[in-house]
């Protein structure tokens, strides 16, 4: 637009270079597509919960900065785990905040991705069926107490597929586990995750 080339806004994150990210701070982000375990699930995580990471999330979940999603797919698409094709499954947004925020940022993700992986089919087959609390502030007990079949499967679901949710942000897994419940209830031979990003030590699975 004009007026981002009359008054461009600064880059988030060292304010100097220009919007939304500046290439020298795209080029610092610390990307490595680790494979990781929730619980059963095994899956891959492609950053650290940092700083600059928790800065990129926030900004697309709670500002509605959706210019920052594109980037977001760029770390995870340049370093893409995955030799085969892939049927992404977009993990959705609680009930209260799609209708706080109106979008699902897991689907916006997993489009922007598969624009940039031909082999990537989103498949947004996943709903919230539960009226979940927000995870924040809940111990790890509570998440899975909060998450207990939170989600089901809807629209035509290949029911011998394997399936990779996606996520933007791994704690204790709660989430991906009742996730990965709700599709292999429903007929998936077997399901991984991605997530953009994990909270503690990223230690590789065995």
């Amino acid at each position: 637009m004009l007026i981002d080339f009359l008054l461009p806004s600064p880059c988030l994150f060292c304010s100097k270079g220009a919007k939304p990210i500046c290439s020298s701070c795209f080029n610092q982000f610390e990307i490595s597509a680790v494979r990781t375990n929730a619980g059963p699930i095994s899956g891959f995580s492609f950053t650290n919960y940092s700083e600059s990471s928790a800065k990129l999330v926030q900004n697309i979940k709670e500002t509605a900065y959706l210019a920052l999603i594109p980037y977001q797919a760029r770390l995870m698409a340049s370093n893409w785990p995955f030799s085969e094709p892939v049927d992404l499954v977009p993990i959705p947004s609680s009930k209260a905040n799609f209708r706080k925020r109106g979008f699902n940022h897991t689907l916006l993700l997993a489009r922007a991705i598969a624009r940039l992986r031909p082999e990537v089919q989103v498949r947004n087959i996943l709903v919230s069926q539960t009226n979940r609390k927000d995870q924040v502030n809940l111990n790890p007990l509570e998440r899975e107490a909060n998450l207990a079949d939170a989600f089901r499967v809807v629209g035509a679901m290949k029911r011998d597929k394997s399936l990779v949710l996606l996520d933007d942000v791994l704690t204790t897994g709660a989430t991906i586990r009742q996730a990965a419940k709700a599709l292999l209830e429903a007929g998936s031979v077997s399901v991984e995750y991605c997530v953009f990003t994990q909270t503690g030590p990223r230690k590789p699975s065995k």
